[in-house]
């Protein structure tokens, strides 16, 4: 997990407003994606200039952006608001991005012009899978005994790899995930149904048992330690953020509410 700041106020849909978090509130969460594989988003970068520049000017920055790629070759298909860069932009192809990423950084004038790949922002970090392991779920509800809902419901600590379906015995389901902390993994797992629009539901509690568990690599990834004493590890930024030039600095990224979520194209 990477802890940076972000701003959002410039993206709320109009007539709304941030509610504050409590200090009750969990600071650090993780779903953990299996299934049907992530879109190839190879086509987009982000594009951050340095300085930065003035909060309300988004469709000038991109129509700047948008002109000065093309004009070098570096076809611009669209050009999107982004809260880690001036903005997010989807070129022609993968091979006008890379190209576009690999001859970054331009000079423009007084400014300084930098495209990055689009999933290395200041969001990402690295993430080791420490274990795979063979859980087993006792009292799993019979109704969820769908590998779909089987996936989701381990989703929060580890990746699904199979089910080992034996349906003579429907006491529990065993499982084998891989998981990046064994011990996140809990003992009592809470399996909850909204059945309304009123906000009913029902949960069903099962009981995990860890089986077996095989060490696969290192201890932990590159997660930045949440901040002491509660802290918001997303602060509003008042001050420029300290980090590597890809770190975009979000205070200075983002036009005024209102506008169109993608520039017009020069």
């Amino acid at each position: 997990m990477a802890c940076y700041p972000c701003n959002p106020t410039p993206h709320l849909p109009p007539g709304t407003e941030i509610i504050e978090p409590s200090i009750h509130h969990r600071r650090r969460g993780y779903h953990i994606f299996s299934g049907v594989p992530l879109l190839n988003c190879d086509d987009w970068g982000i594009v951050v200039l340095e300085p930065p520049t003035d909060l309300e000017q988004f469709v000038e920055d991109a129509a700047l952006i948008h002109e000065f790629l093309n004009a070098r070759g570096h076809h611009v298909r669209q050009i999107t608001r982004s809260g880690m860069g001036a903005a997010l932009v989807q070129f022609s192809d993968v091979v006008a991005c890379d190209t576009a990423i690999d001859r970054s950084p331009f000079f423009v004038g007084d400014s300084i012009l930098r495209v990055i790949h689009q999933n290395r922002g200041l969001n990402f970090g690295n993430c080791t899978f420490t274990h795979d392991v063979w859980l087993m779920m006792m009292n799993y509800p019979l109704q969820a005994w769908h590998v779909e809902k089987n996936r989701e419901s381990v989703s929060e600590f580890g990746r699904f790899i199979v089910w080992n379906h034996d349906g003579s015995n429907r006491a529990h389901i065993l499982d084998k995930i891989r998981v990046p902390d064994i011990l996140e993994i809990p003992i009592s797992h809470v399996l909850c149904e909204n059945t309304d629009d009123q906000g009913h539901g029902q949960s069903w509690t099962v009981v995990n048992y860890i089986l077996q568990s095989t060490l696969l690599g290192d201890a932990s990834g590159d997660e930045d330690h949440l901040p002491p004493h509660g802290g918001n590890p997303h602060p509003f930024p008042n001050l420029p953020f300290g980090g590597i030039w890809n770190d975009a600095t979000p205070e200075h990224d983002f036009a005024a509410p209102g506008q169109d979520d993608v520039a017009p194209a020069a």
